[in-house]
């Protein structure tokens, strides 16, 4: 899905990987990471491929589905390499 969001007086563009909608109005935000690395990295904010350094791109996707008036559950990381998800608060 197309993604245009002003933040800071700067267009952003991108692309959302997945919404998948549990009702009408309601849905989780999916982003999708293909990391082949360990599994105990991801949740090292050290370590360079930490879920949560994904958390900007999110909290902007999400703002702009609030906004068209979805509710978004739970944002998440897929790393589809590791097969592992990430929930992002």
């Amino acid at each position: 899905m197309p993604f245009v969001h002003v933040l800071d007086g700067q267009e952003v563009h991108g692309e959302i990987d997945l919404l998948w909608y549990t009702a009408p109005d309601t849905c989780v935000l999916v982003d999708f990471k293909n990391y082949p690395g360990r599994t105990d990295t991801l949740l090292d904010p050290d370590n360079a491929h930490y879920a949560g350094h994904y958390a900007p791109q999110l909290n902007a996707y999400r703002d702009v589905l609030c906004q068209s008036g979805l509710k978004v559950q739970a944002s998440l990381v897929y790393y589809s390499v590791l097969r592992v998800l990430v929930s992002i608060v």
